[in-house]
């Protein structure tokens, strides 16, 4: 039995894509809820995702795949391979939006990571929200002509690049001590055509 539904109702649908002249849609997810068992299809955000799939199954676990310089076949990597990293909208195809909390981005990978081998992905000349968390977004942009669907967990392991290569540190002060604020603000290309970005977006698609 194959099941499809459409999980936005709890969440803030986006008003803008990072990049100008792409369609926003809803990320589309396909896994198994149970080991074994057959495949489903949600659409909305990696938190309601995960929240809909532990309603069903508690116990819920995807295996993951360590994708460290130790962590891959041979044969894995030459079949996946990040490309370019773009910092601060610098990429190919530009980008709207600003710097936001490294921590907090980092949190939503993990989300990512923990769907394991199970797919994430959305149509093509689209981009599609991830994750959100106060503002924090996780996009995915394919710039493939078609729909496009990759393993969650890579795409988690994509987002950890663009916060691990573009952070920066801004030293704030109150009154009474200062600290430095890790922020972030990239995207990480996979030469399969489409890319993971990290923004703050506007304030009106706030999550």
């Amino acid at each position: 039995m194959f099941s499809d539904f459409l999980l936005t109702i709890p969440r803030t649908i986006p008003r803008s894509a990072p990049i100008e002249g792409y369609a926003i849609a809803p990320m589309s997810w396909t896994g198994a809820v149970f080991p074994g068992g057959d495949n489903m299809t949600f659409h909305g955000e990696v938190e309601v995702i995960l929240d809909e799939i532990l309603k069903l199954n508690l116990n819920f676990t995807a295996p993951t795949q360590d994708y460290g310089k130790e962590g891959l076949a041979r044969r894995d990597l030459e079949a996946r391979h990040p490309t370019r990293l773009a910092c601060d909208g610098g990429g190919p195809n530009g980008s709207q939006g600003r710097r936001t909390g490294a921590n907090v981005a980092w949190a939503e990978a993990q989300r990512l990571r923990g769907l394991g081998g199970t797919a994430c992905g959305g149509p093509g000349r689209s981009c599609v929200r991830m994750g959100c968390t106060s503002g924090t977004e996780i996009w995915l942009c394919n710039d493939n002509d078609q729909h496009y669907d990759d393993r969650c967990d890579w795409t988690g392991y994509l987002a950890e690049l663009a916060i691990s290569g573009c952070q920066r540190g801004v030293n704030m002060c109150n009154e009474v001590t200062c600290w430095t604020r890790w922020e972030v603000m990239g995207a990480q290309y996979d030469v399969r055509n489409y890319n993971v970005m990290i923004t703050h977006g506007p304030d009106d698609n706030r999550c």
